[in-house]
């Protein structure tokens, strides 16, 4: 897992945010944060390629969840079955 702002090796906080997957797209993001947030996961979307839109790009998305909730969306996304890429 990789942690906003880590710079040691010592395990997260529960309340820490870390990147759950790189959703492939806006629509298959929106669609994950649905399902998790039906569960009561509350997570973070953000947009690492902001200026695509301007060049034409493809917009490259990152979800973040608390630490504390990482297995349990990882199992609801299925994440544990090899699907971090979004496809």
């Amino acid at each position: 897992f990789r942690v906003l702002l880590a710079d040691n090796a010592a395990p997260p906080d529960p309340d820490d945010l870390v990147l759950l997957a790189e959703p492939d797209g806006e629509m298959v993001a929106g669609l994950w944060q649905g399902i998790l947030e039906q569960r009561g996961i509350h997570c973070m979307i953000k947009n690492v390629n902001s200026i695509a839109h301007l060049r034409g790009g493809v917009p490259l998305f990152e979800m973040y969840v608390l630490y504390k909730d990482l297995e349990e969306a990882r199992s609801l996304l299925s994440l544990d079955e090899g699907m971090e890429d979004g496809s």
